[in-house]
């Protein structure tokens, strides 16, 4: 167990501790478990380098924001590998934090598609209609009008069924409101 003295600093969460430390070394024993060319291998080692190795090209949006993993994770890849294969872990999935400023920790994490994860991004545009959010992307597909429409819509100030409207009454619309007739 790492001390407080080579960790910089303890932070107690509910039953998981992170800890912060320079660079993390994999602390397991490759005869233990053999799995250290399986993809959840990559994503442990991958999600480590996140979150604690500063020369890593996403540290800033990651480790450098203040995410880290849980201990039970940090410490032991088996403990993290099955947890994957308890919830529904499939090669082709990718590991989602739902919380985007939380950390990796079970309570925190799912395994989703690379469409999926692209839409719980914190770059997304949320939009609520009708007491309904979605995002920016998703409401293009409901409504079949290109994104970067309802994007120039919402900058221009249009909110709510108005940036769903067919591109014609749209176009309609925004020349009532702003004063110009056009037959």
């Amino acid at each position: 167990m790492t001390t407080l003295e080579q960790t910089g600093f303890l932070l107690g969460l509910p039953e998981f501790e992170i800890i912060e430390f320079e660079v993390p070394k994999c602390r397991c024993v490759r005869k233990t478990h053999n799995l250290s060319k399986h993809p959840l291998y990559g994503v442990w080692q991958d999600m480590k380098q996140r979150c604690y190795l500063w020369r890593s090209q996403k540290y800033q949006y990651y480790g450098g924001r203040g995410i880290r993993m849980c201990v039970a994770w940090l410490d032991d890849f088996m403990t993290f590998y099955s947890w994957a294969l308890a919830n529904e872990y499939e090669k082709g999935l990718q590991i989602d934090r739902m919380d985007n400023s939380g950390h990796y920790e079970p309570g925190n994490c799912r395994w989703t598609t690379r469409t999926q994860q692209a839409r719980n991004c914190r770059s997304n545009r949320d939009i609520t209609i009708d007491g309904e959010t979605k995002t920016l992307t998703e409401w293009s597909e409901i409504a079949g009008i290109d994104k970067s429409t309802i994007h120039t819509r919402f900058y221009l100030g249009w909110r709510g069924k108005q940036l769903l409207l067919p591109l014609r009454q749209g176009v309609k619309a925004e020349r009532r409101s702003s004063g110009i007739e056009h037959k």
